[in-house]
């Protein structure tokens, strides 16, 4: 076997193990949010193209203070995420959605403060316009509650009592509502506390 033949050879070989590891996103894990922006294709032209540079060709994931509305990107996203989520929002008309992968978080409550209420006689309630789980918390340390409601008289809101010192009542917009409704109902689910 000539010698142009065996190094053709190995230059496949590497090749062909070289793009699988080339496919990769930047947490290693494929695919990434594979079909996050799959409901951008009906949006404003030019808004998909961006959510895909973002979430799925960087895996990036960010979360938006609801107090400042800063940003922080997790560390799989590029220095061009800061540009690419201006460039969305610019581009962003009031009836298409935020960034898929920009969580908002909800302002009542920390993501991990839903699973600590209660603990006895907890309820829940799932109703169309309001989301709530209740219960007292043990050893009589008092009631607690997270509640996302969409009040005909004062708008969307979200209201806790996780202890006395985070009781909070606030006005909220539509993504902090999704997010607060979404974080009740999926504790009220792992609870079994819903029908």
């Amino acid at each position: 076997m000539s010698t142009k033949r065996i190094l053709g050879l190995v230059w496949v070989s590497l090749v062909m193990f070289a793009l699988p590891a080339a496919g990769q996103t930047p947490d290693g894990i494929t695919p990434a949010n594979e079909g996050i922006c799959d409901s951008l294709d009906s949006a404003t032209p030019g808004l998909q193209g961006l959510c895909v540079a973002m979430c799925e060709a960087q895996d990036c994931e960010a979360t938006e203070d609801p107090d400042t509305g800063e940003i922080t990107f997790s560390p799989s996203c590029n220095n061009s995420s800061t540009q690419l989520l201006a460039n969305y929002n610019k581009l962003k008309e009031p009836s298409d959605p935020p960034m898929p992968c920009v969580k908002v978080a909800c302002p009542c409550w920390a993501a991990e403060q839903v699973g600590d209420i209660g603990g006895q006689s907890d309820s829940c309630m799932d109703y169309d316009n309001a989301a709530g789980l209740f219960g007292m918390e043990p050893g009589g340390g008092g009631y607690e509650w997270a509640y996302a409601i969409d009040d005909y008289t004062n708008g969307l809101m979200c209201l806790s009592n996780i202890n006395p010192s985070t009781s909070k009542a606030k006005n909220i917009n539509d993504a902090q509502y999704t997010v607060c409704r979404q974080a009740v109902l999926e504790e009220c689910t792992r609870r079994s506390l819903l029908p």
